[in-house]
């Protein structure tokens, strides 16, 4: 009971209350302004965290990592600027290959996209389905 009776003597004193809730306010503008100012100045860097593939060229060879988000065709060989593909490589020859795209079949796909996504991830050098992509 002695804590009510501190309570209500607090409240109906006005300048009591009136530097109390002043500091309340106070407090939790600068917690709002402290927050914003960490999400505009003290940004993470999310390109450090981002998931990297393999893409290769298809005439030179040449591979580059770049983002996952990032698809065929977007990226341009630095040296002989042909469209990038996926980096594949077979698992019984070794040999590594450029996918322009890569096959996405659903489990509601047709028999010709099925057809399809079997030919493309087929290897191109001993014709093994036994392919995977080029990790880091």
């Amino acid at each position: 009971m002695d804590i009510m009776k501190i309570l209500i003597t607090f409240w109906h004193d006005k300048k009591k209350r009136n530097k109390c809730l002043f500091a309340i306010l106070l407090i939790v503008w600068a917690i709002t302004f402290l927050q914003m100012m960490n999400k505009i100045f003290w940004k993470k860097d999310e390109g450090a965290v981002a998931t990297m593939i393999v893409m290769m060229c298809p005439k030179c060879s040449i591979k580059e990592n770049v983002p996952v988000e990032t698809s065929a065709g977007e990226i341009k060989c630095k040296k002989c600027g042909a469209d990038m593909g996926f980096a594949y490589k077979c698992r019984d020859c070794k040999f590594e290959y450029s996918l322009p795209e890569v096959p996405n079949v659903s489990p509601k796909a047709t028999p010709d996209k099925l057809i399809e996504a079997q030919r493309m991830a087929k290897c191109p050098n001993c014709g093994s389905f036994n392919t995977e992509p080029i990790s880091q």
